[in-house]
């Protein structure tokens, strides 16, 4: 079973015909991860610190984009008819 999962299958493990586990091969970006803290190049923390910005970001309202050209196009616009460039 074990070799399953090494060559990236899911395995289902079920109790009376209900699945009661699931065992799947690790998540390769958790991994990567994993072997950047033990390098040093990322805190130990990290998973902490992920979950409490994702805390922070639910709590933000949510903010909507204009329709039409930004500022700075609009600008950039009515300068070039003030000058009659195209």
């Amino acid at each position: 079973m074990l070799g399953l999962v090494e060559s990236g299958k899911r395995v289902e493990i079920t109790r009376r015909g209900k699945v009661v586990a699931v065992i799947v091969p690790p998540d390769p970006d958790e991994t990567a991860i994993e072997e950047l803290v033990a390098a040093g190049h990322a805190p130990a923390d990290w998973r902490d610190k992920q979950a409490a910005l994702r805390r922070r970001l639910h709590t933000l309202p949510v903010r909507s984009m204009q329709a039409g050209p930004p500022a700075g196009s609009g600008a950039i616009l009515a300068d070039r008819e003030e000058t009659g460039e195209r």
